[in-house]
């Protein structure tokens, strides 16, 4: 959509079988489709003939003008009003201070300190809630389990480092030594760990294969906020990052 001028998105039609209600701007057609009961309707740019062609956000300056359509109505003016469509602008310094992503990989030794027998397997209680940990070396399965007296952990901060050393402690473990590694994680994969404005750019673009525009579109507004990834002519995002 043009960003040139103020523009007004006009009830085109509805189309209940496939939760969609259609709209005019700009000289294109679009429409607001209800995917996922959790979420708002999604927009997105349509072909000629009324197919959903790729999700777009369109400039904060763009009125809706739904008047005399009732279905999805008030979901869709409530994610128009709350900005939900919108490009997002540009953050202030200290915002993007803020979601500055510093990761560091932990590698520690451990020794059995418990009462009783040494188990095979051993979980470290209540650190999913804070924590992310790479897949297991060994059995290549499970995400929290201890091997061979040593375990791997992404961590975003020494002091996170400090609250997993107890967590092991209670748990009947002593780590004894361990070594820091800074490292930057690909936000893709790391899902959890993407601050709430850039999950709000990222579910627009979850669901599908990208088109090359918007690979380029999707970088654009993730550039916005003080992020970026890469992609090649696969069209296929990859290593989401801090700029």
């Amino acid at each position: 959509m043009s960003k040139s001028k103020e523009n007004t998105l006009i009830l085109h039609s509805k189309d209940t079988d496939n939760c969609r209600v259609y709209v005019t701007g700009d000289h294109s057609l679009y429409c607001f489709q209800k995917e996922d009961t959790s979420l708002p309707p999604f927009l997105y740019v349509c072909t000629k003939d009324g197919e959903p062609e790729y999700k777009v956000t369109i400039p904060e300056s763009t009125k809706l003008d739904l008047k005399k359509c009732s279905y999805l109505k008030e979901e869709i003016v409530t994610a128009f009003n709350r900005g939900d469509y919108c490009i997002k602008p540009t953050l202030s310094k200290s915002r993007r201070a803020e979601l500055e992503t510093d990761f560091k990989y932990v590698t520690a030794d451990i020794v059995w300190v418990g009462q009783s027998q040494q188990p095979e397997t051993v979980t470290i209680s209540n650190t999913s809630e804070y924590l992310d940990l790479e897949t297991c070396g060994f059995c290549g399965k499970c995400k929290n389990c201890l091997h061979d007296n040593s375990i791997h952990y992404y961590v975003n901060s020494l002091t996170e480092l400090d609250t997993l050393m107890k967590k092991a402690h209670d748990d009947g473990w002593m780590i004894k030594s361990y070594s820091v590694q800074d490292i930057t994680l690909d936000l893709f994969e790391f899902y959890d760990q993407q601050p709430p404005e850039l999950k709000d750019i990222c579910r627009h673009y979850e669901a599908g294969d990208l088109s090359y525009q918007q690979c380029e579109e999707f970088l654009h507004q993730v550039e916005y906020i003080g992020f970026t990834f890469d992609y090649g002519l696969d069209a296929e995002p990859f290593n989401l990052r801090s700029k």
